[in-house]
């Protein structure tokens, strides 16, 4: 029994989503164009952060080079925009910060860290 359930778990490791944040009934879901993992060097793509049970006006976001665009769905989801120059950048790694309050009106604070390739 033991067998199977570090087999279950170890699946569950493998599947876990890294653009996924949850805090209790609170989520953020980070999705890049065309579901991409990574970002591309002076590449331009569309980054959206989905939520759920979070006030997007009241949400904080920051990483080098990021421009605010337009949604569809404002309440739903922010659209970001970014084109990663290597001069600006000290390694292959963007970090998207984002912060929102749960509901005990706490700070909450979550780090994405989305990888830079050719």
């Amino acid at each position: 029994m033991k067998g199977i359930l570090s087999i279950v778990f170890l699946s569950l490791l493998i599947v876990q989503d890294n653009f996924t944040f949850t805090n209790e009934n609170q989520k953020v879901i980070l999705s890049i164009d065309n579901n991409a993992k990574t970002l591309t060097w002076e590449k331009n793509s569309i980054i959206k952060l989905r939520v759920e049970n979070i006030d997007t006006k009241k949400m904080t976001m920051s990483a080098k080079g990021i421009m605010f665009m337009k949604s569809d769905k404002p309440t739903e989801e922010v659209n970001l925009s970014i084109t990663p120059k290597r001069e600006s950048f000290q390694n292959d790694t963007l970090n998207l910060h984002i912060g929102f309050k749960n509901e005990k009106n706490e700070f909450i604070h979550h780090k994405f860290l989305i990888l830079i390739t050719k």
